[in-house]
């Protein structure tokens, strides 16, 4: 698999782990070289959202904008739905992520917010 390919395959599999409220999977996605406060907060934030919601992620476009020997930026347009729970925002976000190589695999490191609004 291409190194497209499997980023392209990284960030469809993070979708389906957040609407499965997966979060061992999520963890396993992540780079334990990064130590990215910024995931752990994302984290903390997922299970408080999980813990009142079902959601789902739809990938609308991933763009990968640079691939190196062991890093990679890959911008990413998504909307985050409600599946079940009380009055909640759906939003359409932009995310810069950043992975990173280790032992031959994509981990995730970074999930940047470039920009996000609410749906009507």
């Amino acid at each position: 698999m291409s190194d497209t390919d499997a980023l392209k395959a990284l960030v469809a599999q993070g979708a389906r782990y957040v609407g499965e409220k997966d979060s061992a999977g999520l963890t396993r996605m992540a780079s334990a070289a990064c130590g990215s406060p910024s995931y752990l907060f994302d984290m903390d934030r997922l299970r408080k959202l999980w813990a009142v919601y079902s959601v789902r992620v739809d990938i609308e476009n991933v763009n990968i904008l640079e691939v190196g020997a062991d890093r990679a930026k890959v911008e990413v347009t998504q909307t985050l739905k409600k599946a079940s729970g009380p009055d909640f925002q759906d939003t359409r976000a932009r995310h810069i992520y950043t992975f990173v190589k280790e032992n031959g695999a994509w981990k995730l490191c970074t999930n940047d917010v470039a920009e996000s609004h609410r749906l009507p």
